[in-house]
């Protein structure tokens, strides 16, 4: 799976190297990080290390490719984390996503996922593209909806971490519908 850098008007989103791993431990601490995504909490340093490091085999095993997410006057400071994870029934990809509180409500996370969806479509070819956000962050869900995705609906255990399902609501969008 190729990926290289991609560009939009304000942010570059790059491939994750092992110098990001302290910023991404430190972004890490934020309690809604840790109320609303599946990553362990706390989130420690090693965490970040051995999954940058784990991510060049998987997407040269067209499983999943991340990017960091970087203002485009300092692209060396990652704010944020975007990716998308391939479906084991190659029916699409799911899309994730988190970004430090220091840079929520800027509108940034909403263009790296619009990046992000046409990526997958038009790199990737992936035929649909969905995303889940736990019922109380209604935030993702308007990520979701400014990147193309309408809501789907409620869907029971969605999603697990550690043994634990949780319940989302649930987004996608087609590439047919992504042409149009």
């Amino acid at each position: 799976m190729n990926q290289s850098e991609l560009t939009t008007r304000r942010l570059l989103l790059r491939p994750l190297q092992q110098v990001d791993a302290p910023t991404i431990t430190q972004l890490c601490q934020d309690e809604l990080i840790a109320q609303f995504t599946l990553l362990p909490n706390p989130y420690h340093l090693q965490h970040a290390e051995n999954w940058i490091a784990s991510l060049p085999d998987k997407a040269q095993k067209n499983r999943e490719v991340h990017f960091g997410i970087c203002l485009r006057e300092s692209s060396t400071q990652v704010i944020g984390v975007i990716g998308l994870m391939m479906k084991p029934d190659g029916m699409g990809a799911v899309l994730g996503y988190w970004i430090g509180s220091q840079y929520r409500g800027k509108g940034y996370m909403s263009e790296a996922a619009k990046e992000i969806v046409r990526f997958g479509f038009e790199e990737l070819n992936v035929p649909r593209i969905e995303a889940a956000h736990f019922p109380l962050n209604e935030a993702s869900g308007k990520v979701m909806v400014h990147a193309g995705m309408r809501c789907e609906g409620f869907k029971k255990a969605c999603c697990s971490c550690e043994g634990v399902a949780y319940d989302g609501i649930v987004y996608s969008i087609t590439k047919l519908e992504f042409e149009q």
